[in-house]
């Protein structure tokens, strides 16, 4: 690609793979001219791509993926009215790239007061983890990207081209030159909404369960990441099923006639957090008990399936108090023990707390129930196990000898 590449390269490490506000809205490229670099524009009909990434300017769609919703370009020394094309494109072997999609603005004319272009999507692209960008113009008028000075030394980039411009998705362009060598860095920043599967499981129980007894709706809500972003569970609760009460380990829940809400914030990828509904029948008969969850705005969840669950509860009719109470254990871990005390309470046991130190669990969140998950007698006692938070290790102080006498 050599004097040809060397003409379109120019940016800056001020703006990187930045976070936005929102945890689940992050920036990749950069739009700000690197200090003494210099702005070279595309040559015609060549897409100039970033080939390599520094760490300090990733231009790499990250692991999970997610869409692009909006992208940006400095105008600087732009002309206005010139046709300018964003790509995104996914490496198809050597030398070689798939386009994914693509957008066709022209630069305004006059050129914006602040120097960036900002072009929102009509139609978001969706993306995948190592998937890269590029800009593509025809008119010779559009700087693509910055070089030297203090451009991140681990940027490099391609141009690629199939001979029938412009890029559409689908197409796949092949390397027309040699790569352009360090420190070249496209003018272009790129807004990524990342995914977030969230997933939920549910049961009812216990087996046997009577009308006018206590029984429990217990679900699980995960979090699939790679997003960390605030999940919303909802238990719609069968008629004849009356609330006594809901909790949700580290979140908050509230109740609207048969309508159970819980906020769920803090998730981590790869976590899951117990959501409880104590629940007494009024009746015999099989109620069918549905849940759902929901990522927050601005999140894409890239597996609807595993968003709703149900379980049918089955209820018998009254018994004697003697024979028909039991004791029932939840899925307690990572819940407050204040709340999964309330919760045994309402399920007929008898409840004793301990600690232990905990590397990962909050103070007062419940590391592990003894005995664990079941049904068991009336009012047995059942012991909850919390964190007393992680065991601190204490200083060790060297003496100095003393001096002989």
């Amino acid at each position: 690609m050599g004097k040809k590449l060397c003409c379109i390269v120019g940016l800056s490490c001020l703006m990187l793979f930045a976070f936005a506000a929102s945890a689940s809205a992050i920036t990749l490229g950069i739009t700000a001219q690197p200090n003494g670099s210099t702005e070279s524009v595309c040559p015609a009909s060549t897409t100039i791509a970033q080939l390599t990434q520094d760490p300090t300017s990733p231009y790499f769609v990250p692991a999970g993926g997610g869409t692009i919703t909006q992208w940006q370009t400095l105008t600087a020394a732009d002309n206005p009215g010139d046709p300018v094309e964003f790509v995104v494109l996914r490496p198809a072997g050597t030398g070689s790239y798939m386009v994914v999609g693509s957008d066709s603005e022209t630069i305004p004319n006059p050129l914006p007061a602040g120097g960036v272009a900002s072009y929102s999507l009509a139609t978001p692209i969706v993306v995948a983890g190592g998937e890269t960008l590029g800009l593509f113009s025809s008119g010779g008028g559009v700087g693509c990207f910055f070089q030297a000075g203090s451009t991140p030394s681990g940027d490099s980039l391609v141009a690629l081209g199939d001979g029938s411009p412009p890029p559409s998705a689908g197409q796949t362009l092949t390397q027309t030159g040699p790569t352009s060598g360090a420190g070249f860095t496209m003018n272009l920043a790129a807004t990524l909404i990342q995914n977030q599967d969230a997933g939920v499981t549910t049961t009812a129980g216990p087996a046997g369960a009577a009308a006018g007894r206590p029984a429990l709706l217990s679900s699980t809500v995960t979090n699939g990441g790679p997003d960390s972003g605030t999940l919303t569970f909802v238990d719609q609760v069968p008629g004849g099923l009356a609330i006594n009460s809901a909790v949700a380990g580290d979140g908050t829940c509230s109740t609207s006639g048969q309508t159970v809400t819980c906020t769920i914030s803090g998730l981590t990828a790869g976590q899951s957090v117990p959501v409880d509904v104590v629940v007494t029948p009024n009746a015999a008969g099989n109620y069918s008990n549905s849940v759902s969850v929901a990522i927050g705005s601005g999140l894409t969840d890239p597996n609807a399936a595993n968003n709703a669950a149900s379980a049918v509860l089955a209820v018998g009719p009254p018994v004697s108090v003697a024979p028909a109470q039991k004791c029932i254990v939840p899925k307690l871990t990572n819940t407050p023990s204040g709340v999964a005390r309330a919760v045994l309470n309402d399920l007929g046991c008898t409840v004793r707390i301990t600690r232990a130190h905990s590397q990962t669990l909050r103070r007062g969140f419940v590391i592990r129930s003894r005995p664990g998950r079941g049904t068991y007698a009336y009012q047995k006692t059942i012991t909850l196990v919390t964190s007393s938070g992680p065991i601190k290790h204490k200083a060790h102080h060297k003496h100095a000898p003393r001096s002989a006498e």
